[in-house]
């Protein structure tokens, strides 16, 4: 018996066992999903906080603006330095600078949480003083939108030789059109609780069935606000400090997030054929796309509030439509659909349309909105 070897199973399991890992010296690897998540979240906070400092005490920009602008200055500069320090060709150095996964943040991340924070906060109440001009607006001009863009970049994209077919089109058409909008239980957390499993399961559903997430999302932000409304109609308000400030806080930080992020994918655009002649026209069809748009709508949305006349009522809307992460979110659900070079070019275009509305028109709309107001008040 005392010469027996031991079995096959037992010197697995004696290999396996603490004291064999000890006199091996072998220690478990530390999970390289985990460490590089918190290294992604320290530079992102790193950057969101050191970006919002700067220009609190400098430039003084709006934040989100702010935010965006410096994230592209930081991407940008990198890209520049990888290029001087490493003799590799261009797509190498693009794929160095792709740290950050857009994609995966929006798409399976936290899309849904922050279409449910623009929603849930929305006053029904007064949505009946405008709710011809809104109706027309936020579907008709969308849709219109979609279509005078489609059809522009159709016509652009066959000067270009590109290889676009109308129906891709107006699948870009529909991404560049919409614009982003800068439960009773008796316990506030408990609130909070059941509108993240809202959200999160009717997104999850929704994507698992093959429907839209991203409707679901705003469904459901809607739905809230709703109930709040009811409430407050019937005299009976709801004590929501506690679910404003929480929606209101990762508002915040998601958007900040998801700003910093785009800055610095910003090399996306770089993998576009002709980047900037379609930059240029990507810019230019999607004013164009939006006036006609807002001004057909405008024609039948009857008295305009605050006494604007059509012409100033098309030209503030069709400034001030920003696009954002709603944009970049269906531009990025567009792969697998299409080629892998046409992929690129739907979101590089989309990418360039978010930066310019973001940044260029963000930054001068102040003045655009003073120079209509302005006009308005000596009729």
């Amino acid at each position: 018996m005392a010469g027996r070897k031991p079995k096959p199973t037992a010197i697995k399991e004696l290999e396996g066992s603490p004291g064999k890992r000890k006199l091996n010296n072998k220690e478990p690897k530390p999970d390289k999903g985990m460490h590089s998540f918190l290294h992604q979240a320290v530079i992102l906070l790193f950057l969101i906080v050191l970006l919002g400092f700067f220009n609190e005490k400098v430039t003084k920009f709006t934040y989100e603006i702010s935010l965006m602008l410096y994230a592209i200055v930081i991407g940008v500069g990198v890209l520049i330095l990888i290029s001087m320090m490493k003799d590799t060709p261009v797509r190498a150095v693009l794929e160095n600078l792709q740290v950050f996964n857009l994609e995966a943040f929006l798409m399976e991340g936290v899309l849904c949480f922050m279409l449910f924070a623009g929603s849930c906060h929305m006053r029904l109440l007064n949505f009946k003083k405008h709710a011809r001009p809104i109706t027309l607006l936020s579907i008709v001009a969308t849709l219109l939108g979609a279509i005078f863009y489609g059809v522009l970049f159709n016509a652009g994209a066959s000067l270009l030789g590109l290889p676009f077919t109308f129906p891709v089109c107006l699948i870009l058409g529909s991404i560049t059109a919409p614009t982003d909008p800068i439960a009773a239980t008796e316990d506030g957390k408990r609130r909070i609780f059941v509108s993240l499993l809202a959200v999160s399961m009717a997104y999850a559903l929704c994507e698992y069935f093959g429907f839209s997430g991203a409707i679901a999302s705003v469904v459901c932000g809607i739905l809230f606000s709703s109930l709040r409304n009811y409430r407050e109609k019937k005299g009976k308000p709801l004590d929501l400090q506690e679910y404003d400030t929480f929606w209101e806080i990762l508002d915040n930080l998601l958007n900040s997030i998801l700003y910093v992020m785009m800055g610095l994918t910003f090399v996306h655009i770089l993998q576009m054929q002709q980047v900037h002649l379609i930059s240029c026209l990507a810019v230019l069809f999607n004013l164009i796309g939006r006036f006609s748009s807002v001004g057909i709508s405008t024609l039948f949305a009857g008295k305009l509030p605050n006494g604007y006349d059509k012409l100033s009522f098309m030209k503030l809307l069709t400034y001030g439509g920003m696009r954002g992460g709603l944009s970049i979110a269906l531009a990025m659900s567009t792969v697998g659909m299409v080629s892998a070079e046409t992929y690129h070019i739907i979101l590089g275009s989309t990418y360039v349309i978010v930066f310019f509305t973001t940044v260029v028109q963000g930054m001068t709309m102040k003045y655009v909105y003073q120079k209509i107001d302005k006009k308005i008040s000596t009729l």
